[in-house]
């Protein structure tokens, strides 16, 4: 964790997330950003990674951010990895007021619908929540400035 918090920041945008270790370092930089109101986070880590942070998330739990109202999250494929990110994201976020969920891969309608049917089971910090899942077509830009 970052020494002094930033509590200035009230828009924050991390992109290139492609290891556990650097959504590791997003979340806490997240958390030493007290005030923020607007997330944009891009995270692309597949299934097979090496550095899984499944332990890591159970402690980050404990975290809330008390003025954050609207996330969006661009994911690769929906791996387990950034799932991961989306549950505590929509667990410790008790403002929340919409979450926009894009995913990048193209994926068959079975899987999909087991995606939104796990979303579902997330728990939300706080229940009068809009929740957007958009699954895109074709290749996408990490870095795109309209994200």
């Amino acid at each position: 964790m970052l020494p002094l918090p930033f509590t200035h920041v009230r828009n924050l945008r991390v992109t290139n997330i492609d290891s556990c270790k650097d959504l590791s370092y997003a979340v806490g930089i997240l958390r030493c950003c007290p005030n923020v109101e607007k997330l944009q986070i891009s995270v692309k880590i597949s299934e097979n990674t090496a550095d899984s942070a499944e332990d890591k998330w159970s402690c980050n739990l404990s975290s809330k951010f008390l003025q954050l109202r609207s996330i969006d999250v661009r994911l690769n494929s929906g791996s387990a990895e950034e799932l991961k990110l989306v549950e505590f994201l929509l667990a410790c976020s008790p403002v929340l007021q919409t979450f926009n969920l894009e995913i990048v891969k193209e994926l068959d309608v079975d899987v999909k619908m087991k995606m939104s049917k796990k979303l579902m089971q997330f728990h939300m910090a706080f229940s009068d929540i809009t929740v957007f899942l958009i699954f895109m077509k074709g290749k996408c830009d990490y870095n795109d400035e309209n994200f």
